[in-house]
């Protein structure tokens, strides 16, 4: 009989907060196979937040370096962000609570919850989205 299992070491209770950060890594394999689903829906939500939040921004006055920064945001999200954000949903649907408290672990030893980088949304974003799925579950 074939199984796809995935097999890991016996652990301490203080090393289960590891298996978030695999479910959220083997989250990439799904994304990517699934690209031309997620990438149409993803992008789509992405872009009429977006559109919405820089139209209220200049009906509402808010300064042009506040207006950048959101333009600056859409860039981040529509590379990279976008897939971190659906791995994070996929392995916390996955792990639940876990996926939780390994955020908060990440976010302890990093410094700045709200520094984002290049790659990865900042880890206080991160968390709200888990939040989020954690609330709808």
């Amino acid at each position: 009989m074939k199984m796809d299992i995935i097999m890991t070491p016996p652990a301490q209770a203080g090393d289960l907060l590891a298996l978030p950060d695999l479910y959220h890594e083997l989250a990439h394999f799904v994304v990517f196979r699934q690209r031309s689903i997620l990438k149409v829906r993803l992008l789509g939500l992405i872009h009429k937040f977006f559109a919405n939040s820089l139209r209220r921004g200049r009906q509402q006055g808010l300064q042009e370096a506040s207006l950048k920064s959101m333009a600056d945001n859409y860039t981040l999200w529509i590379g990279s962000w976008h897939v971190e954000s659906a791995c994070d949903t996929m392995a916390t649907s996955w792990c639940g609570l876990a996926c939780g408290w390994a955020n908060l672990r990440l976010s302890a030893t990093r410094g700045d919850p709200h520094q984002d980088s290049v790659t990865h949304p900042a880890d206080d974003a991160r968390r709200a989205g888990i939040a989020c799925i954690l609330r709808c579950e």
